[in-house]
């Protein structure tokens, strides 16, 4: 009888034992799967955040590249259009030579601004691949802005242009033909007012975007 009660003490201690290593190896199990479940979360974090702070950087570096085209393209409209107005002063002064010289200068300008606005668009472009929600909406009128600087200038660079060639005529006597010229730049008068209008208005989005008051 105490043969058996040994066997019996020694079977239940046996099992308490195998019990306590399931428990034990089941306790080890599931913390190293919550181990590797934690790790799995914070490479997920860790490359959500590297995602957006690239995509910041992007966002931020070709806005700034854009900006600053625009600045350079500015720049030069406003020559252009200094020139194109000293083109009809002279013409209305009937100093063609000046004429000549104004309106090449003016197309020259245009021409440079129209280049010079295309690479902003461009950088703005790669902008938006990079925006956020919150930047969408000045983005999309920087834009339209540039697409309408891009229509202006280059309406001004064939008036400008159809000018010049008004002023060779008239130098060498061809009066018919300076009038030819004369219309075809007239015409084009009319739609350089409308992109500058457009333009004007998109300008006028932006500024009321940040708050600017004139």
């Amino acid at each position: 009888m105490r043969r058996d009660g040994r066997e019996n003490m020694l079977l239940i201690s046996g099992m308490v034992v195998l019990i306590l290593s399931a428990a034990a190896v089941s306790y080890m199990v599931a913390s190293y799967q919550n181990s590797l479940k934690m790790k799995e979360v914070q490479v997920i974090y860790e490359y959500k955040i590297e995602t957006i702070s690239t995509q910041a950087e992007k966002f931020g570096d070709n806005l700034s590249k854009a900006l600053t085209y625009l600045d350079i393209a500015r720049y030069n409209l406003e020559e252009a259009k200094f020139n194109l107005d000293k083109s009809l002063f002279w013409m209305e002064e009937e100093e063609y030579a000046e004429m000549n010289t104004s309106s090449s200068n003016a197309a020259y300008y245009f021409k440079r601004a129209n280049i010079i606005f295309g690479k902003a668009l461009d950088f703005l472009l790669i902008s938006k691949n990079f925006t956020v929600e919150n930047y969408k909406k000045i983005l999309e009128y920087y834009i339209n802005y540039t697409n309408s600087a891009l229509n202006l200038t280059k309406t001004g660079e064939l008036m400008s242009i159809h000018l010049n060639n008004a002023s060779h005529y008239l130098l060498s006597g061809a009066a018919d033909d300076a009038d030819a010229e004369f219309q075809k730049f007239s015409m084009l008068q009319g739609i350089y007012n409308e992109w500058y209008q457009e333009m004007e208005d998109n300008l006028i989005k932006i500024k009321t975007f940040y708050g600017i008051r004139e």
